[in-house]
């Protein structure tokens, strides 16, 4: 459903419960969470605010996705986690990210982190 979940502190969610984004918008604020995995099920948002949140999303690679979720405000390297590791993520659901409107590239690094690609990119099936 439509609608913003805006969290006012650390901690605020249960890391244990799978964080479901349906057509609204996740905004962390400047806060610290640590998240079940993410499932997301319809186009969606997570709004970074000035980039001082730390979103540690658990692995997400066994959930299904349908949908785009489109990042917005400031995207600093450690603000979003998925797992702890590059296996996150699928590659499919690595295909469903937008920043500020923008259809991007990302990976998730050998951290866990979110990462847009740049330079020439090539998908070869």
């Amino acid at each position: 459903a439509q609608g913003t979940l805006a969290l006012g502190c650390n901690y605020a969610l249960s890391p244990a419960s799978p964080i479901v984004l349906c057509g609204g918008t996740l905004a962390p604020g400047q806060t610290a969470q640590s998240l079940g995995p993410l499932v997301l099920a319809g186009n969606s948002a997570i709004a970074l605010g000035d980039g001082t949140c730390a979103l540690r999303f658990a692995d997400s690679s066994a959930q299904t996705w349908t949908g785009t979720v489109n990042i917005t405000g400031l995207w600093t390297p450690t603000a979003i986690r998925i797992g702890t590791g590059a296996s996150g993520l699928t590659s499919d659901q690595t295909h469903a990210f937008s920043y500020n409107g923008q259809r991007i590239w990302v990976q998730v690094d050998a951290n866990g982190y979110l990462r847009e690609m740049t330079g020439t990119l090539m998908q070869l099936k």
